[in-house]
């Protein structure tokens, strides 16, 4: 099978990147491909291929500006926003990935570019507000620590604010769907496997 993809395009708004989506989503397989979380499996032409963390000039302004906002004063995301944001975290988290050693911890850099993606203060993933704004960023934060680490439950708690392992649990199986098709799209659902580890407690 063929590695070569075609480039990601641009947006002009919302609704062209939606219609992309949901036309890429279309020609998806039923049965998602397998991911490795090893980052250096990923072949070089998708990796070339993840949006860059800047020159998002023609949708930046689906995401608003939320670094200088309290964790309970961040607000929701629309579901377009939300589905792009998740894409540049994943591109952001494999970047941040190439620049420090592979003996460096993982979880604050998921929760960083996380935060970049969302524009929104990474410290805050600690905070006790349960505004859905934060709330969900967090969320899918851990989401996206179980599926791209090997970290446990328990240590992904640990590192959002000593919570407990079943909130791990409940994000992860909350925003899995979302994860996995944003993945899919961002690969095409052909040059990189995707690994869904199960869902078990720990």
């Amino acid at each position: 099978m063929s590695s070569v993809m075609a480039a990601t395009p641009e947006f002009g708004s919302a609704a062209d990147m939606a219609a992309h989506y949901r036309a890429v989503r279309a020609r998806m397989p039923v049965v998602v491909p397998q991911l490795r979380r090893d980052y250096l499996a990923l072949p070089r032409p998708c990796a070339r291929l993840l949006p860059p963390l800047s020159g998002f000039a023609t949708v930046e302004d689906i995401i608003p500006s939320q670094f200088l906002r309290a964790p309970e004063e961040v607000v929701r995301l629309s579901s377009e926003a939300e589905r792009l944001a998740v894409r540049r975290a994943v591109a952001g988290y494999l970047a941040l990935l190439r620049q420090f050693a592979r003996t460096h911890r993982r979880m604050p850099l998921i929760q960083a570019a996380v935060g970049r993606a969302f524009k929104i203060d990474p410290n805050g993933f600690a905070h006790p507000s349960r505004r859905h704004g934060v709330t969900r960023a967090r969320q899918i934060a851990m989401c996206l620590s179980k599926l791209l680490t090997s970290t446990s439950h328990n240590e992904i708690g640990r590192s959002f604010g000593g919570r407990d392992h079943t909130t791990v649990l409940h994000a992860y199986r909350k925003f899995l769907p979302l994860v996995v098709e944003v993945l899919t799209e961002m690969y095409d659902g052909q040059s990189c496997p995707i690994d869904i580890p199960e869902p078990a407690d720990q």
